[in-house]
């Protein structure tokens, strides 16, 4: 298949003391071949974002998808009929793409569901948004048999987009009679019979799964991961960026073919100005993982055991200001009983017993404030 550039938003990011860096989004229709029209951009003209990868379990999701939405400005009746066609396409008729200083970075098929756009006067916003790999649930893998390269499987997969973008691989898995110096996914054959969902009984037949599916299937049995980023898709193993001073990569063109390999150095310096961030960009904290929550128990824990001995002693305290009262005011009972004690008598030491103990107690007191 093939697309023509339709319409297309462009403008100048100041990222830093680098100067402008131009960004350009492509709004591209399949077979065509016309005039291309400029469309003047909302404040915020695009967003583009990654799915998100759980750190505690990165195998959850090994399809890293990603989505762009453009913002215009519908200032007449031919920009809302844009949008209407928009609505009404076939969800292949469009592609949205991203350039960067005449690069392509990215690029998308349009998602007719997610058109969104204000009712109201003229101008208003419009919003389009195109996924990468969403295309691929609705289309089915033809159910087939033999062998082949898993590199090839997947390149062949991803060939159903159309995006024709180069593949890049990092991984260090060796068989049993590979090689080290090449990548596994290069030497490895799987039998394509095993992408489909088998039947239960002998009266039904196999039904085929989507090419998402396939793919999706794959980096699960291989641990790996797939993303698309700078105009590639990179696919890798987690293992393989232990060091990220040297990874190895791979690379192949859109049908799976070797073309090299190199051994990078992934890492970047960071100072402390927005030389690497756009204006749009934000910062997110996450907590630590696993040494926050062991803490959180230890702490708790020792919490709960200081309290239980606080409640001990100030149990103990108390026994002991009981006895040191109740011990007293028996002895003065009895001898008033056995010896007559003038009342007057009994009165006055009982009155000083119950000062002592009050006394007692608050030096007690001051002590665990002083411990605490």
């Amino acid at each position: 298949m093939s697309y023509g550039l339709y319409k297309y938003i462009e403008a100048n990011e100041l990222s830093g003391d680098v100067g402008g860096l131009e960004f350009r989004i492509e709004l591209w229709k399949k077979s065509y071949s016309g005039s291309v029209e400029v469309l003047e951009g909302a404040d915020v003209y695009f967003e583009n974002t990654w799915e998100s990868i759980d750190p505690r379990n990165p195998f959850e999701k090994p399809l890293n998808g990603s989505s762009l939405s453009m913002y215009f400005y519908v200032q007449n009746s031919s920009h809302l009929a844009l949008l209407t066609e928009i609505q009404n396409a076939d969800e292949d008729e469009f592609l949205i793409k991203k350039k960067v200083d005449g690069s392509y970075d990215w690029q998308g098929k349009v998602v007719n569901d997610l058109l969104q756009y204000e009712e109201g006067d003229y101008p208003f916003i419009g919003k389009v948004t195109a996924k990468d790999l969403a295309y691929l649930k609705g289309q089915e893998y033809t159910l087939t048999t033999g062998y082949e390269k898993i590199i090839v499987t997947i390149a062949d997969v991803l060939s159903t987009l159309g995006y024709g973008n180069t593949i890049n691989t990092s991984t260090n898995w060796v068989e049993n009679n590979s090689t080290t110096s090449d990548d596994f996914l290069n030497q490895v054959y799987h039998d394509k019979f095993a992408f489909r969902q088998y039947a239960t009984d002998s009266t039904v037949n196999d039904r085929p799964i989507s090419q998402y599916d396939v793919l999706d299937q794959i980096c699960r049995n291989h641990q790996l991961i797939l993303r698309q980023a700078n105009g590639v898709w990179y696919i890798y193993q987690l293992t393989e960026l232990e060091d990220p001073t040297n990874v190895k990569i791979f690379q192949y063109d859109s049908a799976g073919a070797q073309t090299g390999s190199t051994t990078q150095d992934l890492t970047t310096p960071i100072d402390d100005s927005d030389l690497y961030s756009l204006p749009s960009g934000s910062n997110q904290i996450n907590p630590a993982i696993k040494k926050a929550t062991v803490f959180s128990i230890i702490v708790q824990e020792l919490r709960n055991r200081l309290l239980m001995l606080l409640f001990l002693v100030l149990l103990q305290i108390l026994l002991y200001l009981m006895l040191d009262l109740i011990y007293p005011l028996m002895v003065l009972a009895m001898n008033m009983l056995l010896y007559k004690v003038e009342l007057t008598v009994f009165v006055l030491e009982t009155t000083t017993l119950i000062m002592k103990s009050f006394l007692n107690l608050h030096t007690y007191l001051n002590l665990l404030n002083i411990i605490g």
